[in-house]
């Protein structure tokens, strides 16, 4: 178990671009869950913001049990 465990937007910036990424993570009392951001980082070309959000509230599902 981890915690109180929060969802949010957090805005990454991927490369030296400057292009920013708006992406929903999960906060821990950790800080941010990091597999769960890199994944979603490396899945965010091919898939839409509801299918990111239907993923991190499945892991946060799988965290708060």
């Amino acid at each position: 178990m981890v915690g109180a465990i929060v969802k949010t937007l957090a805005q990454i910036k991927v490369d030296n671009s400057g292009l920013m990424l708006e992406v929903p993570v999960l906060l821990t009392t950790q800080g941010v869950f990091e597999p769960l951001l890199d994944y979603i980082v490396s899945k965010s070309h091919l898939h839409s913001l509801p299918w990111m959000n239907r993923v991190v509230f499945s892991c946060q599902l799988l965290l708060d049990g």
